[in-house]
């Protein structure tokens, strides 16, 4: 089970959002990500999910216009607000399009 996540560092006025994915508890991830940064990372959001790899890289496509860099995305209140949502819809779509799929193995494809 992968765990996709959404961290924020900064303050209200430029606050800055990681989307990623891990197999480890977050707070391991949050650990490794403060090593080399002087702001403090908050966990914002958590979604337990077998397909964290594909949800994280349609999050990933859907804020490429709001990429700051690497995984670091400047979101609106609204789309944090609605992470979980959208987690769980993505959720529902790969669960509906691998139910009845062909493949042998779903989880090696759309990396």
């Amino acid at each position: 089970m992968y765990k996709v996540y959404l961290i924020s560092c900064g303050n209200e006025d430029n606050k800055k959002y990681k989307i990623g994915y891990t197999r480890k508890p977050v707070t391991e991830r949050v650990k490794q990500l403060k090593t080399g940064n002087h702001e403090e990372l908050i966990v914002e959001q958590v979604f337990d999910s077998k397909w964290g790899t594909k949800i994280e890289a349609v999050l990933h496509r859907n804020y490429r216009y709001q990429k700051i860099s690497g995984e670091w995305f400047e979101l609106s209140e609204d789309q944090v607000g609605k992470f979980l949502v959208e987690c769980q819809n993505l959720e529902k779509f790969f669960d509906d399009l691998f139910k009845n799929s062909t493949f042998k193995n779903p989880n090696s494809i759309l990396n």
